[in-house]
């Protein structure tokens, strides 16, 4: 996996409040007019505070932080993938409906140098 070069500029508009917090990050619902994002709702993670004085403890940078979300979400998605294509291939139906993976990337905010990740809205109680 390489990561773009030069990065991809895309622009969205995201809320002012969270919809959401988890351990890490709080979550912002976002739209964008740029041509590979528009047309639909996005979510804005942003680091808590808490979290990014721990990265800095064990050393990590949220940039960092951020590529391993984002790989570990592709690799996860390439394991459903294949999972699903082999349950289809066999036809073993009795392990029923797979997983499926949404598009996830890493951004960077340019007026604050944040580090944060941009995932697929969906709709639902997490």
């Amino acid at each position: 996996m390489t990561w773009s070069v030069p990065p991809v500029k895309a622009e969205f508009v995201v809320s002012k409040e969270p919809f959401g917090e988890g351990g890490f990050r709080r979550a912002y619902r976002a739209t964008s007019s740029t041509d590979d994002f528009k047309g639909q709702e996005w979510v804005v993670k942003k680091y808590l505070p808490t979290t990014l004085a721990c990265l800095q403890e064990t050393g990590q940078s949220a940039e960092d932080h951020s590529k391993k979300i984002v790989q570990t979400h592709m690799l996860a998605g390439n394991f459903a993938e294949q999972l699903q294509s082999s349950i289809a291939t066999k036809c073993l139906s009795e392990f029923g409906a797979t997983f499926s993976y949404n598009k996830v990337y890493m951004g960077r905010i340019e007026s604050s140098s944040e580090y944060v990740t941009i995932a697929e809205f969906i709709e639902g109680k997490f």
